[in-house]
């Protein structure tokens, strides 16, 4: 699901140690998340090399990797290479291309034929009481590229992701409801996220802030009003905080940190009071941690 690489980017806001020039590691996290409703594991194992031998904050985290990425969530699994670029300590990018199976099991898949079909919850119930659901399988292409700053205490960081999925579906089947994303998007298109971050970075391994998170798609239907997107766009905002609890670089087991981010939707088909009360906000505990196995 989409908003664990959105904690792990939070991550990277954190001072890392100088990078070994040839190494073997990982990431992975838990997340689960409440309105909705959802839980998913990810791991990306990855071969990094260091691009620079600098000491200076701008270069000593530069590095190329390349690897492999899974989540398994209840409803789907993903897995498939990824390349990760971060030149600066300011800029990072990333690609991936993952094979995706959805099991056809708790309201998903669900494949329609307009972005204006109804999704809310209870529609999604009856759809997979009626045995509309069923297992589906694709691809997923992921582009990714993160902006980062930091100024004494002070972070700022922006990440703009493009998705473009390649699903096998039926004749006159156009869109289908994602639940990570938790809205409609095109069975053969793109649709995007954007996150933005205002954050105070402490001493002893706490990050706190606020977050803005928008996701549209980019085959959508008709602008629900001028300058705000279209009828299935989100938009939330709220907190942000994470806690590391030490980083021992070189270590198997390194950076355990738990995540929790709440952020109320401004705008959403049905989380803004038209079926769940706009003061129930989009709650997501997380627990990560990384490792290095190798390195020369």
């Amino acid at each position: 699901m989409f908003y664990g690489a959105h904690m792990i980017a939070l991550w990277l806001v954190l001072a890392a140690a100088p990078l070994p020039e040839h190494s073997l590691v990982y990431t992975n996290l838990f997340a689960a998340r409440l309105n909705p409703l959802g839980v998913t594991d990810q791991l990306r194992l990855a071969y990094r090399h260091r691009l620079f031998d600098s000491e200076s904050p701008l270069f000593q985290p530069a590095n190329f990797s390349a690897g492999v990425t899974t989540e398994l969530t209840p409803a789907n699994a993903r897995f498939g290479p990824s390349l990760e670029l971060t030149p600066l300590a300011a800029l990072q990018l990333y690609a991936a291309y993952e094979f995706v199976g959805y099991f056809g099991v708790l309201q998903n898949v669900l494949a329609l034929d307009s972005p204006e079909h109804e999704v809310s919850d209870a529609t999604r119930a009856a759809l997979a009481a009626a045995r509309q659901n069923r297992p589906m399988a694709g691809g997923r292409l992921t582009l990714s590229i993160l902006v980062q700053a930091k100024v004494g205490p002070i972070a700022v960081r922006a990440q703009l992701q493009f998705f473009r999925y390649d699903m096998r579906g039926q004749p006159g089947e156009n869109v289908f409801y994602e639940p990570g994303v938790d809205m409609l998007v095109p069975m053969h298109g793109f649709f995007l996220q954007h996150d933005a971050d205002v954050l105070y970075v402490t001493n002893f391994g706490l990050i706190a802030g606020v977050r803005h998170s928008l996701a549209h798609s980019l085959e959508d239907a008709p602008r629900v009003s001028p300058g705000f997107g279209g009828l299935n766009s989100q938009h939330r905002v709220g907190p942000i905080a994470l806690y590391e609890f030490f980083n021992r670089p070189g270590a198997a087991f390194d950076r355990p940190s738990l995540g929790l981010i709440v952020q109320w939707y401004l705008q959403h088909r049905y989380r803004t009071g038209q079926e769940t009360t706009q003061a129930f906000p989009q709650i997501v505990l997380a627990f990560l941690f990384a490792g290095e196995l190798w390195r020369k």
